[in-house]
């Protein structure tokens, strides 16, 4: 009796568990397009971030900061900055103009939008700030 109340319990559990569904996709250039644009927009109306464009603002943000950071210990190890994904130009770089930038680069390859949009970001930040 006590193991099949237990077995039930099992079979009723992993139904409700989520990870019997199937993965979700990583996010794509697709959304982030959108999502960067209204970014952009909202930084030119001068009001504040739709929920829309947050998702924007909180990658690329997370990629910036990810890339400097690689950039700062590579400096202070002594090890080449051409080995950063992106070079640190100086603190004139803000979030807001990674969103631009990043945007910028979504509309210009719109072959690449099915791809990540981590690596998207990343590739647009390495293009416009390349170390020499």
């Amino acid at each position: 009796m006590a193991s099949t109340l237990i077995g039930s319990v099992l079979v009723f559990l992993v139904t409700l568990s989520p990870t019997v569904a199937a993965p979700q996709s990583l996010p794509t250039g697709d959304a982030l397009i959108v999502e960067c644009g209204q970014a952009v927009t909202d930084m030119e109306t001068g009001g504040q971030f739709s929920s829309r464009a947050i998702y924007c603002l909180g990658l690329v943000r997370g990629v910036l900061e990810t890339a400097f950071e690689w950039y700062r210990n590579d400096v202070m190890q002594g090890v080449s900055p051409s080995h950063s994904p992106i070079c640190r130009p100086d603190d004139s770089l803000t979030v807001g103009r990674a969103i631009r930038f990043t945007h910028r680069y979504l509309i210009e390859h719109p072959e690449r939008l099915h791809e990540r949009d981590t690596v998207l970001v990343m590739d647009a930040l390495r293009e416009a700030f390349a170390c020499p």
